[in-house]
């Protein structure tokens, strides 16, 4: 007599798993029309937001991220994702309407990639004096 094997197809991403290979990005990433949820990441403080979205103006994002960790107004603050500065404080003495129209802009932008886990944001901060 023959001896028959049953298998169960493997999910997609077990099937990666065991292949060691990337998951497409479908499986990993949020989809550029959904909203998202963002960590923020403040002196090992940490403060989730959720409805973050590609139109998240970098001024929203900053607002966001100051009154959700508490941060006063005399700390100007810059938001770090993937290494990288995506909205920052401009000093008022500074600002010129490039900065401003430049704080309109979304946060991320639409080919900038965000994990299903959501947005890992890191918050760092210098005096304004």
């Amino acid at each position: 007599s023959g001896l028959q094997l049953r298998t169960r197809s493997p999910s997609l991403r077990g099937l990666h798993n065991l292949l060691n290979l990337p998951l497409p990005l479908s499986q990993t990433m949020v989809a550029s029309s959904d909203s998202f949820t963002a960590t923020f990441s403040y002196k090992g403080q940490s403060a989730t937001e959720t409805d973050i979205s590609h139109q998240t103006t970098k001024s929203q994002l900053l607002s966001l991220a100051r009154n959700t960790l508490q941060v006063s107004d005399g700390v100007l603050i810059k938001l770090l994702f993937k290494g990288k500065i995506i909205a920052q404080d401009v000093m008022a003495t500074d600002a010129t309407n490039d900065d401003e129209e430049h704080n309109q802009q979304p946060a991320f932008a639409d080919g900038v990639a965000i994990p299903k886990s959501g947005a890992k944001v890191i918050v760092m901060a210098t005096d304004a004096t």
